[in-house]
């Protein structure tokens, strides 16, 4: 194995570790930065807190995710790849239930800069697998954007 593909893997478990430890501590639409970017930089998420389930087998969260920097200096935003640029995993009270899918990724890393006093955001849609679910149960949406962590509640309804 070489050694790109090492670092993939580290980094990979890396994130997961953060996931399963720093996700469930924090609060609705925490804006804290990860422990590798230091920044003043505030990380939301606009999303429904009732998510009513799709008969079909698959539901879809709709999310805007936007970070925010307001330092009077640029932010430099990194990511090990284009797809890192925003990942999730939802997770109930005791175990992660359903992670972003693996996609193929170009191995280039992302990088912006993020202007003082403005905001970056995107849209997205999570599929989620209704048989991983049940309906009523409280679950957390954890997120990472630009390596800026955050938690979103929601709850499914039939």
């Amino acid at each position: 194995m070489n050694f790109s593909a090492r670092l993939v893997i580290v980094s990979v478990i890396a994130w997961l570790a953060l996931l399963s430890v720093g996700g469930c501590t924090r609060a609705h639409n925490a804006s804290s930065p990860s422990p590798q970017t230091p920044t003043a930089a505030q990380v939301s998420i606009v999303a429904p807190v009732a998510v009513t389930i799709d008969a079909n087998g698959e539901t879809v969260l709709e999310v805007t995710v936007r970070l925010h920097n307001p330092s009077a200096q640029p932010l430099q935003l990194f990511a090990g790849t284009p797809c890192a640029v925003f990942r999730w995993a939802v997770a109930s009270a005791d175990k992660i239930v359903q992670r972003e899918p693996n996609r193929l990724c170009a191995q280039v890393v992302a990088a912006a800069v993020l202007p003082a006093h403005e905001s970056i955001e995107q849209q997205h849609k999570i599929t989620l697998d209704n048989a991983r679910y049940r309906s009523g149960d409280e679950y957390l949406l954890r997120y990472q954007f630009w390596r800026h962590d955050g938690v979103h509640v929601f709850t499914l309804t039939d």
